[in-house]
């Protein structure tokens, strides 16, 4: 499971893939969802296909294959998730199917990490095992919606993607290298929960001991061998071979660099070996969790991740304590530090430019085109101007633009209406203090449905 020396950042399993180009299609006066250059397209609020746009031909590449940087495959640089690159792919023999890993393209422009509000209340993962029933509900709630979802849907389970809008949750973490923890969680094993994944080796269900150097064999150790054995496993892993950044963290990799440069201790032992001792051995690919494609499936992939962002935590509290506090524990190479990755969430922001200042008599208008909705069923989304935060808008807010809504038909589960949506803001950006601004911020929050989303734009109207 050694994929790069990135692997102790979670939900990363299904951006690692083949890449390959497809020729792409821009629509007239709407915003390239490709071009770095300027805003992308909203290309859905939900329900994307995730091969509905690839982007090779896109004019922000040169005909030398050099990038929009300048810089050629190979050249270094951060690592950049970019879906315009990826493709089908490599095969595998007997694949549990559907064999698919690009995500939906994203639908705006990446934004820079930035750390929560130090006045907000912290939120402290907890050992599954000890989570407690309430905050375990939580997360099977959290997994039946994706789950619930469709595939192509940017934010379902099978994108690997987050929905939870409960500030008090946080990701439990799956403990195997502590005793105490040292089996799959009970919440895990409940066939009618949410939680539960038939691929999973069904001789490692609990009470049994988990192994943290499992290959394909079982060992004969006792249930007190076992764990002593994996007590040693975690120190050797954790001190004595990971004395410096670059033993724990694995080799530098730069864009264009051959894969798998050298992986950390933890990234192939214990994290790769608990993802073959959990997937199921009799599948011709061990999964779900013993195979890249699949290991996102199973729910306990993300408790073992956020379990990998702890002893990332610990190894540095470790470094520091053994060797002092001036003890170097992190990369500083600034292409890791501007690396990204790719997350999904519910909400889809972009920033609209306007054309020009509006001439006098002209109303300004937001026009959200391209609305495609099915007609069996209701269909609400909300539409905010430049509120980052629209879930802090009380009602009534000014912020909140508009509220586009349809009924269902008879018949409608034959028919897709399509239609388009016009909001006011002449008067909105005056109230907000932005006449003035080059570009609004517009975010479509879905309240009820499934719905695609063509494109947006400002167009001037004098009636």
């Amino acid at each position: 499971m050694a994929g790069s020396n990135c692997a102790l950042q979670s939900l990363r399993i299904l951006v690692l893939c083949a890449l390959a180009a497809a020729a792409t299609t821009i629509a007239p006066r709407a915003m390239s969802p490709c071009a770095y250059s300027m805003s992308r397209t909203i290309l859905a609020v939900t329900g994307v296909d995730p091969y509905f746009i690839t982007c090779a031909g896109d004019a922000s590449l040169s005909d030398d294959g050099a990038d929009d940087a300048g810089k050629k495959p190979g050249s270094g640089g951060p690592v950049v998730t970019d879906l315009r690159w990826c493709g089908k792919p490599d095969p595998l023999k007997h694949p549990t199917p559907p064999f698919q890993c690009c995500q939906p393209m994203t639908t705006s422009e990446p934004v820079n990490f930035t750390f929560p509000d130090p006045a907000e209340p912290l939120r402290t993962r907890r050992p599954a095992h000890e989570a407690g029933s309430d905050h375990m509900a939580k997360y099977r709630r959290a997994v039946a919606l994706m789950k619930a979802l469709p595939r192509s849907d940017p934010r379902s389970f099978y994108q690997q993607a987050n929905l939870l809008g409960d500030p008090g949750f946080v990701l439990p973490f799956w403990s195997w290298d502590v005793p105490e923890g040292m089996r799959i969680p009970d919440e895990f094993t409940d066939r009618a929960s949410p939680l539960y994944d038939a691929r999973r080796n069904p001789r490692h269900l609990p009470p049994k001991v988990n192994d943290l150097e499992f290959l394909d064999a079982e060992s004969n150790y006792t249930d007190e061998q076992q764990v002593q054995r994996n007590l040693w496993v975690m120190h050797k892993q954790m001190v004595t071979n990971a004395r410096l950044p670059s033993l724990f963290l694995g080799q530098p990799y730069h864009a264009g660099d051959k894969a798998m440069p050298g992986a950390g201790t933890v990234e192939l032992c214990p994290h790769n070996t608990m993802h073959l001792w959990a997937g199921d051995i009799s599948n011709p690919n061990v999964e779900d969790m013993g195979v890249y494609y699949s290991a996102g499936r199973d729910p306990i992939f993300y408790p073992h991740h956020a379990n990998i962002d702890r002893l990332w935590d610990a190894w540095r509290h470790i470094m520091r304590t053994t060797h002092g506090n001036q003890t170097q524990v992190d990369f500083t190479d600034p292409d890791w530090l501007d690396s990204s990755l790719l997350f999904y969430d519910e909400d889809l922001t972009v920033e609209v430019t306007r054309p020009h200042p509006p001439r006098s008599r002209q109303e300004e208008v937001l026009v959200v085109e391209g609305i495609e909705a099915n007609n069996s069923d209701y269909v609400k989304f909300d539409v905010y101007v430049n509120s980052m935060e629209y879930h802090k808008v009380r009602p009534g807010g000014r912020e909140l633009a508009r509220t586009f809504v349809t009924l269902k038909q008879p018949g409608g589960e034959r028919d897709t209406m399509k239609t388009s949506m016009r909001v006011a803001l002449s008067e909105l950006l005056e109230d907000l203090g932005a006449e003035g601004d080059d570009s609004v911020t517009v975010t479509l929050v879905p309240v009820r449905g499934k719905v695609r989303i063509g494109g947006l734009r400002i167009e001037y109207v004098a009636e």
